[in-house]
């Protein structure tokens, strides 16, 4: 890889990214949902990455204030890992993902509670200021065990949520080479590596830190919607 990686802030380039995140891909996720894969309408467990998007309205910068909505108790925040893409990646294979990569990024994906998985969750997933991003991001340069990554979530005095990107259905290379087998990533597009099964619930009033050891931080404040 080549240059320096790119600033990729809530401000800057990211507002003309596109934005993957990745359901089941979590060990606690797909032992959550297993007993739906055999119900109607599915009648099978997904064989392919199973995909969100979080779209521009979604960025919040690093300690933002993040509103809850009118009649929603709680929200789901768990902190994940953001794998930003230098150039094209388009069919690429596991042994060669990593060389696509200019860096990553810690986030927080925000999401209404709920069960669908197999259908878009937009209006549980897509509101405003629910993709905190942590203000710095990791270079691909530089030595991280994208296999073994500690992820700490932080709810205000709650005992911190922990997982291990160990736990990843599929880890970082086959995640990103499987999903270029379909989609094209531009340069500056990031992808979600996924969240465990049960995420953290953070309430309005709620400060929540999530950081990913040896990568870095990132923070919001959850606040009652304001009234229009």
């Amino acid at each position: 890889m080549s240059g320096t990686a790119p600033d990729v802030r809530a401000s800057g380039p990211l507002e003309r990214a596109a934005v993957y995140g990745v359901a089941l891909n979590t060990e606690s996720a797909v032992a959550l949902h297993a007993a739906s894969f055999t119900q109607p309408p599915y009648s099978a467990p997904p064989r392919a990455p199973v995909l969100y998007v979080k779209p521009p309205n979604t960025f919040a910068q690093e300690g933002a204030l993040v509103e809850v909505p009118h009649g929603i108790e709680a929200l789901e925040v768990c902190t994940t890992l953001g794998v930003v893409f230098e150039r094209a990646t388009s069919q690429v294979k596991p042994a060669d993902a990593l060389d696509y990569v200019s860096g990553y990024r810690v986030v927080l994906d925000i999401c209404v509670p709920h069960a669908q998985l197999f259908r878009p969750a937009v209006v549980q997933r897509c509101r405003d200021g629910f993709l905190p991003l942590g203000a710095w991001q990791l270079r691909a340069a530089e030595h991280v065990d994208l296999d073994r990554l500690k992820l700490v979530t932080r709810v205000g005095a709650q005992v911190p949520h922990v997982w291990s990107s160990a736990e990843l259905v599929r880890p970082v290379t086959r995640l990103i080479s499987e999903i270029s087998q379909f989609i094209t990533f531009a340069a500056g597009d990031m992808l979600l590596i996924g969240v465990p099964g049960r995420a953290p619930l953070a309430r309005a009033g709620d400060r929540v830190v999530g950081g990913v050891e040896g990568i870095g931080r990132v923070s919001c404040v959850l606040g009652a919607q304001v009234a229009t």
